[in-house]
């Protein structure tokens, strides 16, 4: 088998599946968009990407032609960054956003799903969001967290000088639903998070 055998079955593999074929990937550099390792990223083609993110070996951008993905500009995937976007479901990301290390999944994987993410937010360690879950400008979860259904207020950036002006945080390891974090609140969960667990980023700086 040929180099050309080997990138044609390829693309019909990643055509079959709605992915990029590989110089559609590479492609994606025509709007300043990096992506490190072409045969390890599998990016929708019924995805919109904007300009000049970065996307590390083994990012999955996954959306079904029914779906709604939209990735804004200069965001940072790092390896193991998983989105999935069936159906009916809607994940709009905006513009410089760290999506791992350590693994993000973001997922839109029933029909009424909606996700939506700010600017400027950090999503790492194993981090998963899911349902109808809005991550406002700023915010930041914090290790293998499941959120579901929640809400994290926008805010300042994690180098903001005062802690209680970032946006708000979940840290730790457990189940995050239903919840609302206000701007400078941090929620510090090993198990099940609750409104009551909520404080002020200030405690930790």
């Amino acid at each position: 088998m040929t180099d050309g055998d080997v990138v044609t079955m390829t693309d019909k593999a990643r055509a079959r599946r709605g992915y990029l074929g590989l110089a559609e990937t590479c492609d994606l550099a025509s709007s300043g968009n990096v992506v490190l390792d072409p045969w390890s990223v599998l990016i929708s083609r019924y995805a919109a990407i904007g300009r000049d993110n970065i996307f590390h070996p083994n990012v999955t951008v996954d959306c079904a032609p029914e779906g709604r993905c939209v990735v804004g500009s200069a965001n940072k995937f790092f390896p193991g960054t998983f989105f999935v976007v069936v159906a009916g479901g809607q994940i709009e990301i905006g513009d410089g956003n760290e999506f791992g290390d350590g693994g993000c999944a973001v997922k839109a994987n029933r029909s009424a799903s909606l996700v939506r993410v700010g600017s400027g937010g950090r999503y790492l360690s194993g981090a998963q969001v899911m349902g109808r879950s809005t991550l406002g400008s700023g915010s930041q979860i914090i290790g293998p967290i499941t959120v579901q259904d929640c809400t994290l207020a926008a805010g300042g950036a994690y180098r903001t000088a005062d802690p209680d002006d970032r946006g708000a945080v979940l840290k730790g390891s457990g189940l995050a639903r239903g919840l609302h974090v206000g701007v400078g609140e941090v929620v510090n969960g090993a198990g099940a998070f609750s409104a009551d667990m909520i404080e002020r980023q200030s405690h930790y700086h």
